[in-house]
């Protein structure tokens, strides 16, 4: 029988409205024999996520996704196959949570200045014990009716640009690479069609990439195919996930993306020779 992972998951640890006992049983529903929980700076989520696996057999991959810096843009770094309990791993996520709080603070209060009542305690109530961000911002928007549903919350005042936008903290490339390679882990970009990299993605190889997500909800089948030209073109692992962050819109990314079983079984090899 095929075996089936989805290696982008998000829970209520972030951003995802699933809590990590929903994801697996969502997932199991599904036909999945492993999922990969990444939630954003945070990997709380794992360690939950694991116990529920072992009672429905269902294989957790211990991730993380990393909000960096690279030539002046933003780009989302995978950390697969990690060390969720590494000291100075968390040590610097609860710093990154610490400047997503400070930046949160600033965006409710734009939007106080624009004559919007919001407080950081109802975004806060909402987020629960999640890493803040913006989704969460836009539910409590859409939550208190200040908007007509959550989309419009990016699309009116918090989207890149806008006027309660604020710039979302990052570190460096290296650094995250640097931090996932000493948990024991492999970095792989993240939506490569978001990131918009293609040109420098063989300088990010030779800078410490392990992987691209070539398999992605949003990527048309030509561009899963370009993508899979070059991870093999930079003998780059090609991994893929749905970037499930709950139900939005009335719809479950989970399950839109099957990526075969073999593919994590070539991502663990690779961890593992690299020691």
């Amino acid at each position: 029988m095929e075996r089936y992972v989805d290696l982008h998951v998000h829970t209520n640890y972030s951003d995802g409205s699933f809590s990590p006992e929903e994801v697996v049983r969502h997932a199991k529903e599904l036909g999945f024999s492993a999922i990969g929980i990444a939630d954003h700076d945070e990997v709380g989520g794992v360690t939950e996520a694991m116990w529920f696996g072992h009672l429905h057999a269902l294989e957790i991959v211990p991730s993380v996704e990393l909000t960096t810096s690279f030539d002046g843009k933003e780009i989302h770094i995978l950390g697969y196959l990690i060390d969720h309990e590494d000291r100075r791993l968390r040590e610097r996520l609860q710093e990154f949570r610490y400047h997503r709080f400070k930046r949160m603070e600033s965006m409710v209060d734009n939007l106080r200045g624009l004559g919007l009542r919001i407080s950081m305690q109802s975004v806060r109530k909402l987020a629960g014990h999640g890493s803040l961000g913006r989704l969460h911002l836009a539910r409590t928007m859409f939550q208190e009716k200040l908007v007509e549903n959550v989309q419009q919350a990016f699309d009116l005042y918090i989207g890149f640009g806008k006027k309660a936008y604020s710039r979302r903290p990052r570190i460096e490339l290296d650094e995250a690479f640097e931090l996932i390679t000493s948990a024991g882990g492999a970095p792989v970009l993240a939506h490569p069609k978001l990131a918009r990299i293609d040109g420098k993605i063989p300088e990010l190889a030779r800078r410490g990439l392990r992987g691209i997500e070539a398999h992605y909800t949003w990527h048309t089948p030509k561009e899963t195919q370009k993508y899979l030209a070059i991870a093999d073109a930079h003998d780059l692992l090609v991994t893929g996930g749905s970037d499930c962050h709950g139900v939005i819109k009335d719809k479950m990314l989970l399950g839109s993306i099957k990526l075969p079983y073999e593919r994590l079984e070539a991502l663990r090899e690779s961890v593992k020779s690299n020691g």
